[in-house]
């Protein structure tokens, strides 16, 4: 369909006629605008419509022009306030209790002297290794008495020493791991006997340890008297066969210290030597009930031909 320019811009004022009154501003406001926009077809009227334009006007002396569309100065788009509905939660309730969190096996304070080359820090971290497995055979109860434990790399006459809290190996002078476990669990020996059981309770005993006396509250003392009439006598009716081993009869404090030792790593062993003496059995029973709260060990078989003339049980295999 051909259409001569005027017939098409009578054709589009007619249509914009059609416009109701409501969507018109005055002129005023409509040269206030600082946009415009032509429209040179009906699609671009179609899309000025659909825009909504203010107002459609011609302009004097517009017999030859096209219609102007005038837009108005938009302000800046407010910004769309959405509501997020909250999706709805589902509690579901079970009986599967909460995952345990692990402790640690240890709360003490661990230090090391004189690891220095890359060979004695590996070393120092198998010694770690083996000292954690050992703390965690042992009950709880007695590691927590241990405060601070030490490792020195260097040879001493005393592979261990020990108190109420504090450990200290000398690792110069151990030579196998399984001999660093022993040292270790006959030290906790001592921690166990002189800080776990400790008493301030009671009466004075014949037990004195460096000086200190052994007051009867500390249990350790029905331990001692099995074998022991005070800090340096043994009773006349012990001998040889009535302890774990040959430095066990050195006092009190290491007799405990060796069964303590015999009892965790030698059960077998301590079982079977206790059928062939009373005193034995006595320590052994001791520890079961006291010390190890009913708790019993099987750590090897080969008990048979075990014969009690160890002078250290710490260099006893097991």
């Amino acid at each position: 369909m051909n259409l001569s320019l005027s017939k098409l811009t009578t054709t589009f004022l007619l249509a914009v006629t059609a416009l109701s009154a409501s969507q018109f501003e005055t002129e005023t406001d409509f040269y206030s605008a600082s946009q415009t926009r032509f429209i040179t077809s009906w699609s671009d009227y179609k899309d000025a419509r659909q825009q909504k334009p203010r107002e459609i006007v011609r302009l004097p002396n517009s017999q030859n022009l096209q219609p102007i569309v005038r837009w108005p100065q938009r302000k800046p788009a407010e910004p769309v306030k959405t509501v997020i509905k909250s999706p709805k939660i589902t509690v579901k309730t079970t009986n599967q209790a909460s995952p345990k969190v692990t402790p640690k096996p240890w709360d003490g304070y661990f230090s090391a002297e004189s690891f220095n080359s890359s060979s004695e820090k590996v070393e120092l971290q198998n010694i770690k290794e083996i000292l954690r497995s050992g703390i965690m055979t042992l009950p709880k109860s007695h590691t927590q008495s241990l405060k601070t434990l030490t490792v020195k790399n260097k040879a001493h006459q005393s592979r261990g020493l020990a108190n109420s809290n504090t450990l200290i190996l000398n690792v110069g002078t151990i030579d196998t791991e399984e001999e660093l476990l022993a040292v270790f669990v006959h030290e906790m020996g001592h921690v166990t006997d002189l800080g776990t059981y400790k008493s301030d309770k009671g009466f004075p005993t014949n037990f004195r340890d460096r000086g200190r006396t052994v007051m009867s509250g500390d249990i350790s003392t029905k331990f001692y008297k099995i074998a022991w009439k005070d800090s340096d006598s043994r009773r006349s009716y012990t001998s040889r066969n009535d302890f774990v081993s040959g430095y066990a009869m050195s006092d009190p404090f290491e007799d405990f210290a060796e069964s303590y030792i015999f009892y965790r790593l030698h059960g077998e062993k301590f079982r079977h030597l206790a059928k062939s003496s009373d005193v034995l059995a006595k320590k052994y029973n001791f520890m079961r009930v006291y010390i190890f709260n009913g708790s019993e060990y099987h750590t090897d078989k080969t008990i048979a031909s075990y014969a009690n003339t160890a002078w250290d049980a710490t260099l006893v295999n097991f």
